[in-house]
């Protein structure tokens, strides 16, 4: 990531799908307070407890972390997540790292829909997805077309297309599909959340 990103330091970022809190862990430690969340409760004793192992490098950045077990597809019904995002007016930042194509179709509307009233006006989402330029043979989650994310974050749902583009994932090399390698095909994007209604 690029550490300027996600905006000034002391910044709320939802972190959608945390897993083990990797990525919440290390924007924490740049001073940003984190609300990670995941619908795996193991996933989220495990971010919890990596946080522990890293909790004065992340206090002497000023940063903060909070893990929830909630999930994607129902984030109406997370009181936590809820919360925070009332006492913020919304968040100014969310992150999805690699969930996105672990939902089907209805899953991933679900979410970004669900998604889209927890933000402020403005707000961005950054989402990193294996991408369809993927070639056979392929036992990874989901593979995402363009025209599938620009569907997905289009204004009708409250969101702004802002940028769309090819990167790469390095994985574990136990995780590669082929002999080829570890890498993997991906897209990086960003929205912004619009109004969706005329007190916004």
């Amino acid at each position: 990531f690029d550490e300027g990103a996600f905006g000034r330091r002391g910044t709320v970022i939802l972190d959608c799908g945390c897993g083990a809190g990797d990525n919440a862990n290390w924007l924490a430690e740049r001073g940003h307070d984190v609300v990670g969340f995941d619908v795996s409760l193991s996933a989220v004793e495990m971010a919890q407890a990596r946080a522990a192992s890293v909790s004065a490098r992340i206090s002497a950045a000023g940063g903060a972390t909070e893990f929830v077990a909630a999930s994607a597809t129902d984030l109406a019904g997370t009181a936590r997540v809820q919360a925070r995002a009332s006492e913020l007016g919304g968040f100014e930042v969310a992150l999805d790292s690699a969930m996105l194509h672990c939902l089907d179709d209805d899953s991933q509307r679900a979410f970004v829909d669900g998604l889209r009233p927890l933000m402020r006006a403005g707000g961005k989402l950054f989402v990193g997805c294996f991408s369809d330029a993927n070639p056979d043979p392929w036992s990874n989650p989901r593979r995402i077309s363009e025209s599938q994310l620009r569907s997905l974050l289009s204004t009708e749902r409250g969101w702004h297309m802002v940028s769309l583009t090819s990167s790469w994932y390095e994985r574990p090399s136990d995780r590669a599909a082929s002999g080829r390698g570890a890498w993997t095909m991906a897209w990086w994007c960003v929205a912004e959340a619009v109004p969706v209604g005329p007190g916004e």
